[in-house]
């Protein structure tokens, strides 16, 4: 059993402190107040799927799902680039969670349950991000850009999966929907966009049979945010007709490692809480710390930036108006 006073770890926190020590520490003490929209989309698109597993109508999940959404990206805004509209963009984002849930909705769903922490030992304790199902099997949901075998093995080998999957011992389902990219400041992606013909009133569709794209200067992009003829319920039954599902959503079943890779990761997880925990009780100020210049944009801008690049090196970070104290 865990002692009272064991460290707490997760995935997120183990890929943080790796890509950037000094991240970490400021991660630890202030939370950025503007959601990237991608991270803000996961968050809500996960807590959504949760609610439909349990039963929840879907009507209240979408009206629940998309009103955070909605709310989180009005106050206190998105951490966007300059020139994007965040109407438009969360517009899309909107759009896509309420396509995907009611999609979702539409096929079979196992239960979902949390999964409480687990004692590795008397001073280390894992926190799951995943949820698990009756059977103690453990699911995560994923959005990616494309869909192929780079996509799935790098999640894979990421801490969310190789580290819930090694602590719990059980096989990980990790259902990944793909979203397409952000470009030009909207989604482009089934889930919210479309193309209506020019001469048929009212003909939306997304492919052609065998997943092949639509053909000719007949078909005009629609976004389902802008439209007036089309609702989200709707919109899916002609992702329905065109078999659009089938190709954006998928489901790959991780099995656990051997007992020598569990125990290696585990090893893994006690060394780097270890050295969180020494860091953050060495180091008072982390603008003292190096920077990993090479996280600094990598996979996205890094949420720390005004602080690290700024026109000094000690920063009034609350004077930045861009991030709020963390509790305790």
């Amino acid at each position: 059993m865990a002692d009272p006073l064991a460290f707490l770890v997760s995935a997120s926190d183990i890929v943080t402190f790796q890509a950037c020590r000094r991240r970490y520490l400021y991660s630890r003490k202030w939370r950025p107040r503007r959601w990237v929209p991608k991270m803000l989309g996961d968050a809500c698109l996960r807590q959504g799927i949760f609610e439909l597993s349990k039963g929840k109508p879907l009507a209240d999940v979408i009206s629940e799902t998309t009103s955070r959404f909605y709310l989180t990206a009005s106050d206190p805004g998105l951490d966007i680039a300059p020139g994007i509209d965040p109407y438009k963009l969360a517009m899309d984002w909107v759009a896509c969670l309420e396509t995907i849930l009611t999609t979702l909705s539409r096929r079979p769903m196992v239960e979902l349950f949390e999964v409480p922490s687990k004692p590795l030992d008397k001073m280390h304790e894992w926190s799951f991000l995943s949820f698990k199902d009756k059977h103690g099997e453990l699911h995560r949901t994923v959005t990616v850009d494309h869909y192929n075998s780079d996509a799935v093995t790098k999640e894979m080998h990421s801490w969310y999966v190789f580290g819930d999957v090694s602590v719990a011992k059980k096989p990980m389902h990790l259902h990944f929907i793909e979203i397409g990219q952000t470009r030009d400041g909207r989604r482009h992606t089934p889930w919210c966009r479309g193309f209506s013909h020019i001469h048929i009133a009212n003909r939306l569709k997304f492919q052609n049979k065998g997943a092949k794209p639509l053909k000719g200067d007949v078909w005009q992009s629609v976004w389902l945010s802008e439209s007036t003829r089309w609702d989200a319920a709707a919109w899916c039954d002609q992702l329905d007709v065109d078999d659009v599902p089938n190709t954006l959503i998928h489901e790959v079943v991780i099995d656990p490692p051997k007992p020598d890779r569990i125990a290696e990761a585990i090893a893994h997880i006690r060394t780097e809480s270890d050295q969180m925990q020494s860091w953050e009780a060495s180091i008072e100020n982390p603008s003292v710390v190096p920077m990993a210049r090479a996280a600094c944009h990598w996979p996205n801008d890094c949420s720390y930036l005004p602080i690290c690049y700024g026109p000094q090196i000690d920063v009034d970070i609350a004077g930045l108006g861009l991030y709020k104290p963390r509790k305790g």
